[in-house]
């Protein structure tokens, strides 16, 4: 769980795992939930920040194994960050973001899955169908080929971060999560980081082990990075922010 970003666009004086829900706990929470009774480690990549965070997981999960790994100020973005637990991950890992909030629970742990697939395949994502072009263009965008054979929603075919308005309507998809195998970390890592930077050709994409990387859907889910989200997710359940 990578847990070491400012959350800047919030400005909490807290870290932004730890914001509240509509359900009485915080976002952190429902992470836990989704590897509740799994055979799994928890492995936080952290800020110099982030005891509060760590006291909320031993408080109310003591039963869950959890370490955390201290990412420096000298690196930042998401791909730096799973780098940073790379040392310490095991054969199979699946990264989750705790900012990320499904609007239902799925009824099988969309986790237990994705380590499923990773004894068979090098990589896979979790994502939602979405045909919303604002959304896609500051998400995680993916296009996916719909071909159900395999189950789950198809494979990866087009990857990319934040496309903008012009591109989003070549994609389909928006990831929540992703797994890999151990051995292919760092082209995984690669692929990741040069689609942060907007620098990852679709024929780059092609010979790396994202593509044609299969995909399980999870239901849609809101990405808590911004305040009319935050809004939009306690509307949604009609209660207005605590904080607002």
């Amino acid at each position: 769980m990578p847990c070491a970003g400012q959350g800047s666009r919030l400005g909490l004086p807290f870290p932004k795992e730890l914001l509240p829900t509509p359900d009485g706990r915080v976002l952190l929470d429902q992470v836990v939930d989704l590897i509740a009774g799994l055979d799994v480690r928890v492995l936080l990549v952290t800020g110099a920040d982030r005891e509060p965070t760590i006291a909320h997981l031993h408080r109310r999960y003591p039963q869950v194994p959890v370490a955390a790994v201290r990412q420096g100020t000298d690196t930042s973005g998401l791909s730096a960050a799973v780098r940073v637990a790379l040392p310490f991950v095991g054969a199979r890992t699946v990264v989750l973001l705790p900012d990320q909030l499904l609007q239902e629970m799925p009824d099988r742990s969309p986790v237990a899955d994705a380590d499923r697939l990773l004894r068979a395949t090098s990589a896979c994502f979790l994502a939602s169908w979405c045909d919303d072009p604002q959304r896609i263009a500051a998400d995680g965008a993916l296009t996916i080929d719909r071909d159900h054979s395999q189950g789950g929603m198809g494979r990866v075919r087009r990857l990319a971060d934040k496309p903008g308005l012009e591109a989003a309507g070549g994609h389909n998809a928006v990831w929540f999560a992703f797994g890999f195998r151990r051995e292919v970390a760092d082209p995984v890592l690669d692929q990741l980081d040069r689609a942060e930077r907007h620098q990852l050709a679709d024929d780059d994409f092609a010979r790396g082990p994202l593509h044609a990387a299969p995909v399980i859907a999870v239901p849609p889910f809101v990405d808590c990075g911004t305040w009319q989200a935050v809004s939009d997710m306690w509307r949604r359940h009609g209660k207005d922010v605590p904080c607002d």
